[in-house]
């Protein structure tokens, strides 16, 4: 995981219009279990079809809605690139059944948070100064 400096970091807005500005650039949201907190993802490594490698910006809710509704009022969190090494192999901890295989469809990440290529910092560092003249404007 690689944390980056962002003129988007506490910038604040409705949730309806940062995602729609957000989906403009590439970028998709990711609710969280939580209804305060969720996240816009980016693929950086879009030539390969693992997709391991994101640049993630956290959003909170800052009234009383739910992040993800329209009228919310959220604000950005600060930006990092994750980089996720899934198994290609089977997964040593999964468990075998019929109701487990309709749960738990995904293993484990080989690495949850495998060190990040300078080139993926580039990329990222690039896509979020994008994304900031975008929604700055």
């Amino acid at each position: 995981m690689k944390k980056l400096n962002s003129r988007l970091e506490n910038h604040t807005g409705l949730f309806g219009e940062l995602n729609t500005l957000c989906k403009e650039k590439n970028f998709s949201f990711s609710p969280s279990d939580q209804y305060e907190h969720g996240y816009f993802d980016k693929e950086l490594d879009w030539e390969d079809k693992a997709h391991q490698t994101y640049l993630r910006i956290p959003i909170y809710a800052e009234d009383e809605g739910r992040v993800g509704e329209p009228k919310t009022l959220i604000r950005f969190g600060q930006p990092l690139i994750l980089r996720h090494l899934f198994q290609t192999d089977n997964d040593d901890n999964a468990d075998i059944g019929m109701w487990s295989g309709l749960v738990n469809q995904f293993t484990e990440p080989a690495i949850k948070d495998a060190e990040v290529e300078k080139k993926w910092i580039d990329r990222g560092q690039k896509e979020l100064r994008e994304l900031e003249e975008h929604v700055l404007k």
